[in-house]
């Protein structure tokens, strides 16, 4: 999606058993997508991992009492992206 407004309203029509988001997005930023998701009964238990460049820990705190799952620094370890997203989303192995 290309900001804030179109992943929100993605997450609120799709099934989704996580939802990656970036902080720092155009429109609405990923603290307020959170912010709105976490209104949504059926979103409220949906992990949702923030991706940041934000290095301040007031802004992670934020985002954690947001509703966000968990958060990754930019720039991402995709080993660690991969091992965070399996753990609360595991694949279904046939």
């Amino acid at each position: 999606v290309g900001d804030g407004v179109e992943a929100a309203e993605a997450a609120r029509s799709g099934d989704f058993s996580l939802i990656l988001l970036d902080y720092d997005m155009p429109g609405l930023n990923g603290l307020g997508v959170v912010q709105l998701l976490r209104t949504v009964e059926r979103l409220k238990e949906t992990p949702i991992v923030m991706i940041t460049g934000r290095t301040q820990l007031e802004d992670v705190d934020r985002l954690l009492e947001a509703g966000a799952t968990d958060y990754l620094m930019k720039p991402i370890d995709l080993q660690k992206l991969s091992a965070k997203l399996e753990k609360l989303a595991p694949t279904k192995k046939p």
